[in-house]
């Protein structure tokens, strides 16, 4: 009896072994886990966090009153700048509008357009379209829209198609410049 007794105990003695080597290996593996995951994660956000960092910084810190908005969007836009000239970020109250070009749903003037510096250029005119029946040319400068003075001040193409885009058969004075040649 005595030998079936330290066979048991043998045997519960081997199998709490075996768990606690299962249990040992399953913990270390966990951890080691941890470690490889870890320095993963905090890479791919290193970036994102600092951005965030220094805008809490500026916004709790900074003397003036300043537009968290516009710094985060001309970071992005500069950001993006690095890329290619048809990379750009549209924030969720443009994509309408982006969605409404893609899909045709729109009536402009019929140019294709460009931003120098603080002046709305004419590249190009679309054939058959209300700019090439009224007398645009590649080129012209708008200087003017609707009576409103429309260079000299910064602009975007948010305010271009703001300006220039509409229904069908809507109405719109433009005010161009246009070089001697």
């Amino acid at each position: 009896m005595e030998d079936i007794n330290k066979y048991q105990k043998s045997k519960v003695l081997k199998e709490t072994l075996q768990f606690l080597q299962f249990f040992l290996v399953l913990s270390l593996g966990i951890v080691i886990g941890i470690y490889i995951y870890k320095p993963i994660t905090a890479k791919e956000n290193t970036q994102s966090s600092k951005f965030d960092e220094i805008l809490s910084i500026i916004h709790q810190n900074y003397i003036d009153t300043v537009g968290l908005k516009e710094i985060e969007k001309n970071a992005l836009d500069h950001l993006l700048s690095y890329l290619d000239p048809h990379s750009v970020y549209i924030p969720k109250e443009e994509l309408s509008n982006s969605n409404e070009d893609l899909l045709g749903k729109f009536y402009g003037i019929g140019i294709e357009f460009m931003i120098q510096k603080d002046t709305l250029k004419v590249v190009s005119i679309i054939k058959n379209g209300p700019s090439e029946q009224a007398g645009l040319q590649s080129g012209d400068k708008i200087i003017k829209i609707d009576d409103s003075l429309f260079s000299g001040k910064p602009i975007t193409n948010l305010d271009v198609l703001k300006k220039l885009k509409g229904g069908k058969n809507t109405k719109v004075k433009v005010s161009i410049l246009r070089k001697a040649r």
